[in-house]
């Protein structure tokens, strides 16, 4: 990379010359993709610090609050502001802020952060950042990283944003997600239902003030432009007309068809009023927009609407068009809280919209005069437009909707309410930060994070990799296990509420490492192998899909001392001489069952095998040609090694001898399957276990869990007889297809610890080094 001194010296001197005499201190070009400059406002070192993040400068709705925040944000606190792009509003931005960087998205990184935090803000380290846009994204991690803790105000919907593992990125590394209205989550979760656990806050944003638009002449020339345009079109308006107005760019989301379609409706029904229409917005563009232009003109024509509904451009006389409409009709597919709407409301316009496709809908449910009059069904053009009628037709309805409109409008939508929550939310998360960077350096110092076990990331390092862990679980997905054995989500349910913010493992090991359900034993190549069962005591079912999966299964079995008597079940009679020719290569002794193509490979255990299993057995296991096509090819392969690995083992480490040994040794181990690294927990499988365990005699699931991922296993005698006893028959299984989860058959999957801690014994996991998944 070149050094600073390198690149300054490229510069040409006149352009040093500008900078110079336009700065208080030089231009600090940090890298090629992220330059720090000073601000307009002075720093006060009384002050704390924040940082506001905008995806870009633009006059849209997001960047336009962002430079909002910014400004209200400098009473209290040095501001400083990081743009990802450029726009119009980028010299007001620079200007409301003690120190401006301007970041490249594709060059953002942990390293080039910190060099141009401790030159925007050498006097402290910022205390919170409002991560302003989903498109932000990029920035969480590199500021997290620095440990500052990160508001995340998310404003888009999973329809528009792709792909879906940005908002994976935002709940991992944001200390709180705000969003404006429920409707932006919700929409998330429905999407994204792992994300459920992320610490989440509503706040409706307050009224923005509207930039001052750019003064470069270009800029001029334009809002001279479409001021002629709108002012002509306000001064033409008779005063006896009522106006209905729509706002936002011309484009899909916005639903400029929606309002067409719902001015064709009005113009049908309206009787004796006089009505026109308007949209403002940027981008129509007829004559060379063939995406959206183009059709929304036609519709206007063949709506016999050309010479009442008017499309008007952007402008500054936007203020005096809201206070002059007798209705605002948001029209969008998907909105959460247009800043129009909220400036209709203020203004005493009734707002009207569909449920389900905008926030103000959400706000309406609060006042019930609101809603019955405002909201229509999900785009319900002519229930939308009866409810318009409604209100245009009754001068003292509309008035009376307008003053409600108005007085709650006030109270949901100001700024300085917003603004100190907003910082109360930022101070609290700057607390909770500060002790998850204090239990990050424990993990890292103590060396508690096996990394060969706990990530397939070999290439994160270990103070990433440690970060992500502990975001994981304080935010509640993609969580993983540290180390063989212990389990922080069964530690942090069992520990709850003393534990509160803390991360399991750090306080786990703080407090000495006390015993508990938590910390399970672990079968591992070292523990020595000791007296074995006799073959006659040990089964195994297999139940074989693939069969051509079955030699490797026979081969790593081999290797063990342990011989026990095998029971094949197959659904297709075709291979069954092919099993039997493979079973010729080994010294076992084996039964082939015919099964229906029903359960999977737990219907013939629980209803063909497992009672006679259980009864005539010592220990039995359950093993079965794993592919899992709904999964990569790789992925699913790696499971297979991991999973056979730790059941069955290999040449230099025979771990069914030693599972069978230790299981020989402890008269209460009852189960015994591998540890998988990932904490998967019930998922969509809850009311399946609940209805199961029930039926079983179980009562109150715990919410963390071990269990064996993949259905196999093995058991000790009795240790699943409550299940074999339920006496399950095949029809009682789902039809296939089946999907990747939710079915009685992933319940089961994770009842079985259950079901054997329920009879008295206990169970172990396995681990073999060099083998995760």
């Amino acid at each position: 990379m070149l050094r600073f001194k390198t690149i300054h010296a490229l510069i040409p001197s006149v352009l040093k010359q500008r900078i110079n005499a336009r700065w208080a201190f030089s231009r600090v070009l940090t890298s090629l993709g992220m330059v720090v400059q000073p601000g307009g406002q002075p720093i006060d070192p009384g002050k704390p610090t924040a940082l506001v993040v905008s995806h870009e400068a633009s006059t849209t709705g997001a960047p336009i609050l962002a430079l909002n925040l910014a400004q209200q944000l400098g009473r209290t606190h040095n501001v400083v502001v990081i743009l990802l792009k450029g726009g119009a509003l980028r010299q007001q931005f620079q200007s409301s802020c003690t120190a401006f960087i301007q970041a490249r998205r594709s060059f953002v990184n942990r390293k080039l952060m910190k060099r141009a935090l401790r030159k925007a803000s050498p006097h402290a380290i910022p205390t919170f950042a409002l991560v302003n846009s989903v498109v932000s994204a990029p920035l969480l991690e590199p500021l997290r990283g620095e440990g500052i803790a990160c508001l995340s105000l998310v404003h888009e919907f999973v329809t528009y944003i792709k792909p879906l593992d940005v908002f994976s990125e935002v709940g991992l590394w944001s200390s709180r997600v705000v969003c404006s209205t429920p409707l932006t989550w919700s929409d998330v979760l429905r999407h994204c239902p792992h994300l459920s656990g992320v610490p989440l806050a509503v706040l409706p944003q307050g009224r923005c003030q509207l930039p001052e638009t750019s003064s470069a002449t270009n800029s001029i020339k334009v809002e001279e432009k479409t001021n002629d345009a709108t002012e002509e079109f306000l001064r033409q308006l008779p005063k006896q007309t009522l106006l209905v107005l729509g706002a936002g760019a011309v484009q899909p989301r916005k639903g400029v068809d929606l309002f067409i379609a719902a001015a064709q409706q009005i113009q049908k029904i309206k009787g004796d009023c006089k009505i026109c229409f308007a949209w403002i917005g940027s981008g129509y563009a007829p004559d060379h927009d063939f995406n959206v232009s183009a059709w929304i003109k036609d519709q206007i024509i063949r709506s016999g609407l050309d010479n009442d509904l008017f499309m008007l451009p952007e402008s500054p006389a936007y203020s005096e068009l809201i206070r002059r409409s007798n209705l605002f009709i948001v029209s969008s597919r998907l909105d959460p809280l247009p800043n129009v709407a909220i400036d209709a409301m203020l203004e005493g316009t009734p707002v009207l919209c569909f449920a389900e496709a905008c926030g103000i809908a959400n706000l309406f449910e609060q006042e019930q005069d609101l809603h019955s009059s405002c909201v229509a069904s999900y785009f319900d053009i002519q229930d939308l437009a009866h409810k318009s009628i409604a209100l245009l037709q009754s001068s003292q309805q509309r008035k009376q909707i307008g003053e409600l409109s108005r007085n709650k409008a006030q109270r949901w939508f100001d700024m300085n309410h917003y603004i100190k929550a907003l910082i109360s939310l930022g101070e609290e998360a700057a607390n909770e930060v500060s002790q998850e960077d204090s239990d990050i350096e424990r993990l890292l110092e103590e060396n508690l994070i096996d990394r060969d076990f706990h990530t397939t990331n070999p290439k994160l390092s270990d103070l990433i990799m440690t970060q992500r862990y502990l975001l994981a679980w304080r935010s509640g997905f993609q969580t993983r296990k540290p180390c063989p054995g212990f389990h922080p989500g069964i530690y942090r349910e069992q520990q709850s509420p003393t534990i509160s913010h803390r991360d399991p493992l750090a306080h786990w090991h703080q407090k000495g490492q006390p015993p508990g359900p938590w910390k399970t034993h672990i079968i591992n190549p070292r523990i020595p192998i000791g007296p074995l069962p006799s073959d006659e005591q040990v089964a195994l079912h297999i139940h074989v899909f693939y069969p051509e999966l079955l030699d490797s299964i026979l081969q790593l079995l081999n290797y063990n001392s342990v011989r026990p008597t095998l029971f094949l079940s197959f659904s297709d009679p075709s291979i069954q001489l092919s099993l039997e020719r493979k079973l010729q290569n080994y010294d076992f002794k084996a039964s082939m069952h015919l099964v229906p193509n029903r359960g999977r490979d737990i219907a013939p255990l629980l209803s063909e095998l497992g009672k006679d299993l259980d009864r005539n057995y010592l220990f039995h296991g359950h093993l079965h040609t794993k592919k899992s096509v709904l999964v990569d090819g790789g992925i699913a392969a790696r499971w297979r090694s991991f999973l056979m690995a730790n059941l069955l083992g290999s040449g230099e480490n025979p771990m069914l001898d030693r599972i069978a040994s230790s299981m020989v040794q402890d008269p209460q181990l009852g189960l015994v399957f591998p540890d998988d690294p990932g904490c998967l927990g019930w998922t969509a499988n809850r009311k399946h276990a609940e209805t199961l365990a029930h039926r079983l005699g179980i009562e109150n699931l715990p919410e963390a869990i071990n269990f064996p991922v993949g259905t196999m296993f093995w058991a000790r005698q009795g240790a699943l007889s409550k299940l074999y006893n339920l006496g399950l028959q095949w029809e009682d299984y789902p039809d296939e297809p089946l999907g990747y989860d939710g079915t009685m058959l992933h319940a089961i999957e994770r009842l079985l610890p259950q079901i054997c801690l329920a009879s008295g014994m206990s169970y172990a996991m396995t681990h073999v080094p060099g083998f995760s998944r």
